[in-house]
């Protein structure tokens, strides 16, 4: 399957390390376009990576109205092969916290990971 694993996540705060997951979800090969072009735009900056992941920075005030109003390209239902091995804790859908996202400063700058799932 042809497939790309989105996260976006902030860091949590000095006294408790770690990150806070705002968003995941899965789009088919065509769904990384969105990303490139918020790099072309100067609105995310590229931090390179393999596919595993490849990892972006930008801004809650660039990401949050594109991930509110629908991921772009998110898949419906999210799909894998039978060769896969799927975590105990893999749900198999989109999420958004909201909370979360509401906590954040416009200002933040967020971390985008995008893993190739071919």
């Amino acid at each position: 399957m042809l497939s790309w694993f989105f996260t976006i996540q902030k860091q949590q705060h000095r006294d408790a390390p770690g990150m806070i997951e705002l968003a995941v979800w899965q789009t088919g090969i065509d769904g990384f376009d969105w990303v490139h072009q918020l790099v072309k735009e100067a609105k995310a900056i590229s931090l390179g990576g393999d596919g595993y992941p490849y990892t972006y920075q930008a801004q809650t005030t660039v990401l949050k109205p594109v991930v509110f109003s629908g991921p772009p390209h998110a898949n419906t239902s999210w799909g894998f092969d039978c060769g896969d091995i799927l975590a105990p804790g893999w749900v198999g859908r989109t999420r958004i916290d909201r909370n979360a996202w509401e906590a954040c400063d416009p200002d933040e700058w967020l971390t985008i990971g995008v893993f190739d799932e071919s």
